[in-house]
């Protein structure tokens, strides 16, 4: 299948976990994975000023899987902090539509929601491509924000309106279900734990 991941943080940049996890491990199962993100830092650390204004387009080996390939597409950015995420909002959906039919996009693993998550709604339902949810947080409550009213609309518009809702606890589910999602339509996958990497050990003395 061709899978299209998207979310609104960095997702070269950012600490890994799930987000990484979850694509590079369908990439070595066969899959064709592409990812749309959102470069959250601020402009003044960029090298390349000609980068801000286009999209950029990386094919990732592996940061978290040995053998995986992500195709990561980074929106340019205009303007600095809240302002260009605002902006991004709309600049986003050209990108997605032609993703979507260029790569042939059979379906689409959701993360973000203020930033590109409704406009990700919209457009599928559009283009008729299906559309799962992960939800493992409370977005409107992340940060203090003068738009908090506006992102838990969206997060209701967004539980009500995707093909399948996955979240990370039973809380969560019944929060989904509170915003109006359908339990018929929610299932609770629970974050995985890697054995190998993570397994009792010797106690390091020079770590203690």
């Amino acid at each position: 299948m061709n899978l299209l991941f998207i979310h609104e943080v960095n997702w070269r940049d950012k600490v890994t976990f799930e987000i990484h996890d979850i694509p590079e491990l369908l990439s070595i199962a066969g899959h064709s994975v592409f990812f749309i993100d959102y470069p959250e830092v601020s402009l003044d650390q960029k090298q390349s000023k000609c980068r801000f204004f286009r999209t950029t387009f990386s094919r990732i080996q592996s940061r978290t899987h040995n053998g995986s390939t992500v195709e990561l597409r980074t929106p340019g950015r205009i303007l600095p902090g809240i302002a260009d995420r605002l902006v991004a909002s709309l600049t986003f959906v050209p990108l997605l539509i032609k993703t979507i039919r260029s790569e042939k996009i059979d379906l689409i693993i959701l993360y973000g929601v203020p930033t590109n998550g409704w406009q990700t709604v919209l457009v599928s339902k559009l283009l008729q491509i299906p559309v799962i949810f992960r939800a493992i947080d409370v977005s409107h409550l992340l940060r203090g924000s003068l738009f908090r009213r506006l992102i838990k609309t969206v997060e209701r518009f967004i539980y009500r309106n995707v093909n399948h809702i996955s979240v990370h606890n039973s809380a969560l589910a019944e929060y989904c279900v509170s915003f109006g999602a359908s339990p018929e339509s929610i299932s609770i996958n629970y974050p995985r734990f890697d054995t190998n990497r993570f397994a009792p050990s010797l106690r390091d003395q020079n770590l203690a």
